[in-house]
């Protein structure tokens, strides 16, 4: 690798890391009331835990809890975590649960997750233990980097629910990235989230 490469490239992750940290800030400020709302109607509605704590793989193979508002009833949440199977029935999630999972806010505590630099917020997302585990060292490349809240195949408009598909493009933002495509994937993320697709 060149010098110059070598600068760029420690300039975009200065500049990236910078981002994360003032963007889950603000937001962290921005959304705190309605953070306090959906705890308060998570413990109501069945007395449970209000965050479920997730082992996810991040940079360089490292583990981390990834931290979300829990949207499954409670004994669903033991079943799933002695489980490789993510497609669940309906009736698990509870009815604040299945809201949060259309809107996508039960992701909203991942942003201490980005503020302390576990993930950043576009990137390959992180994968659960027994997924990385799966990958080839080719498709390991993808970890080479900070795993992100959003990447490359939550706004694909033909994505598909295929593992190699979403490795193949983490591996393509990977060699890609740059501070324009994160700016880039960041605003076609908005409309997802705000239309909850």
């Amino acid at each position: 690798m060149e010098q110059s490469d070598i600068k760029q490239k420690v300039f975009y992750d200065y500049c990236k890391r910078l981002i994360d940290i003032i963007a889950s800030s603000i937001s962290i400020i921005m959304f705190s009331p309605m953070f306090l709302v959906m705890m308060i109607i998570i413990k109501i509605e069945d007395g449970g835990p209000v965050f479920v704590l997730q082992t996810r793989i991040g940079k360089r193979g490292e583990a981390f809890y990834f931290i979300k508002f829990r949207t499954m009833r409670l004994v669903a949440e033991i079943v799933k975590n002695d489980s490789e199977n993510e497609t669940f029935d309906d009736e698990m999630f509870t009815p604040i649960g299945r809201f949060l999972r259309k809107m996508v806010l039960d992701e909203l505590p991942c942003l201490f997750n980005v503020l302390k630099g576990d993930v950043s917020l576009v990137g390959p997302r992180p994968v659960l233990p027994y997924v990385f585990e799966k990958l080839n060292e080719w498709q390991k490349q993808r970890n080479f980097v900070r795993p992100g809240l959003t990447g490359l195949w939550q706004i694909s408009s033909n994505k598909k629910n295929n593992l190699e598909d979403l490795i193949n493009m983490d591996l393509e933002y990977v060699r890609r990235r740059s501070l324009l495509l994160d700016l880039s994937i960041l605003l076609k993320t908005i409309p997802i989230v705000l239309f909850g697709k």
